[in-house]
């Protein structure tokens, strides 16, 4: 009778967060192996968001190939879902980084926004929204005055194939003034 109302998908997410939950130091990496061979982002994310937990920054950078691809390929695949990040997927965004080279520096970017948080350019400017860092101290990331409708727009060289655009929010504190986030693309500028 339990068979009639149960299909292999329920299965196959009974099975994964099994194996989730009874995760540790042992098995974190057949997880994340197994989760990228049969194609379950789900796993590879869990494995790789355990690993950042338990380990220590200098054991991160000597991370195996294998490790660093998967930190990656975590990374990409929330980078591609319209989701608010946890604190751990914003672990591992910081730690992809490490891994990834930056954007070209021969790239000229032009960026301006409508207001800058206390007229400091030098703590708060427009810029530090577009280098690739992720500040982990209140400076050298972007802020603008508390308004009702601020914006930021990024003109790029042209012309550029635009693949992805990823919004890191501030973590420690203030998060939920990101919200009802709007991107466009094209020739006409902001205001």
């Amino acid at each position: 009778m339990f068979a009639d109302y149960i299909n292999l998908t329920d299965v196959t997410e009974i099975c994964t967060n099994y194996i989730i939950k009874n995760i540790d130091l042992s098995n974190y990496a057949h997880v994340i192996e197994l989760g990228n061979t049969r194609g379950m982002v789900k796993l590879v994310e869990a494995g790789v968001l355990f690993a950042a937990r338990n380990m220590r920054r200098r054991n991160i950078i000597c991370l195996d190939e294998f490790s660093k691809e998967m930190i990656i390929k975590a990374a990409t695949s929330q980078q591609e879902r319209v989701t608010v990040m946890t604190g751990e997927q914003w672990l591992i965004n910081r730690l992809n980084k490490y891994f990834l080279s930056s954007p070209e520096d021969k790239v000229a970017f032009q960026v301006r926004c409508s207001s800058v948080y206390q007229d400091r350019p030098v703590c708060w400017s427009p810029k530090f929204a577009i280098n690739g860092n992720i500040s982990d101290h209140n400076t050298d990331f972007f802020a603008s005055y508390s308004e009702r409708h601020p914006w930021l727009e990024v003109k790029l060289p042209s012309p550029v194939l635009i693949s992805s655009v990823t919004i890191v929010n501030r973590q420690n504190s203030c998060r939920e003034r990101l919200r009802n986030v709007e991107i466009r693309a094209g020739m006409e500028p902001v205001p």
